[in-house]
């Protein structure tokens, strides 16, 4: 009796003890630059229908928005959308999941991540669902673009930096390698 007793001690111990090896805690992750913060939303999972509604929100006022066009639901509609906000400080760009209520046209929206941006020198400008990337459009870059001298062109070239909102991971990612990325030229033609 006193074998079996003390095997069994031994196999806790050691069981015990692989445990606690294989356990490695989570390090939170935060990137900041002067430019944008990139840190996980305290606003993700809200949900709202008018942005009023988010507390922390109140004072910024809409400036744009757009639905990313590769996802759609079981339903054929977007899934997906970016809102820009802004006040005399900053920016805050939304990453949105559409939420379809039956018997409601307006959707309800789930905020998915934020993306911060500090103001912009007079002559850059955020793209949100205009740019492509080699020639392809793609809605779910996110760019500062400088103007250039000559805004008779269609698309700017001068990209300072840009991200993804990942409909896949569902996050606002940076985006490393700007070769090939180009955005509309809201006002070309006017």
């Amino acid at each position: 009796m006193k074998r079996v007793f003390s095997l069994l001690i031994l196999l806790a111990l050691f069981s015990c003890k692989k445990t606690e090896e294989t356990e490695i805690p989570a390090e939170e992750i935060v990137v900041t630059d002067s430019l944008i913060t990139e840190k996980p939303s305290e606003l993700f999972g809200t949900i709202y229908r008018n942005i009023t509604e988010v507390a922390s929100l109140k004072e910024y006022e809409h400036q744009a928005g757009s639905i990313i066009e590769k996802v759609k639901d079981a339903n054929g509609d977007y899934k997906y959308g970016l809102s820009q906000y802004g006040n005399d400080k900053n920016y805050i760009l939304l990453f949105d999941e559409l939420i379809r209520e039956a018997n409601n046209p307006k959707p309800k929206y789930k905020i998915l991540d934020t993306l911060n941006i500090s103001k912009l020198s007079i002559e850059e400008n955020i793209a949100i669902c205009t740019c492509r990337h080699n020639k392809i459009p793609d809605s779910e870059i996110i760019a500062i673009v400088k103007s250039q001298a000559n805004d008779g062109i269609e698309f700017y070239t001068n990209i300072v930096k840009a991200w993804r909102a990942d409909t896949k991971t569902q996050k606002i990612v940076p985006i490393e390698d700007l070769k090939g990325i180009d955005c509309i030229n809201e006002g070309y033609g006017l």
